[in-house]
């Protein structure tokens, strides 16, 4: 379902090692995203929420990037 402008996206982002941290996080509509929680550690985890708000409408893909490969 395409997203409707001016609402807010949520990325919840998780992954299993200590050494990966992500360098980026984009979508193919441009929106802009901050941290709102994180990054939150667990055993041998880690996970980070992202937040974009007021954003494009349409459809959409958010890509993460990490500094190396991610388990």
């Amino acid at each position: 379902m395409a997203q409707v402008a001016e609402d807010i996206n949520i990325v919840v982002v998780a992954w299993g090692d200590t050494s990966s941290t992500i360098t980026g996080i984009s979508d193919s509509n441009g929106n802009t995203y901050s941290t709102a929680v994180g990054p939150t550690t667990g055993s041998g985890l880690l996970q980070m929420i992202y937040y974009a708000k007021n954003i494009a409408g349409g459809g959409n893909r958010v890509t993460v990037t990490f500094n190396q490969s991610a388990a």
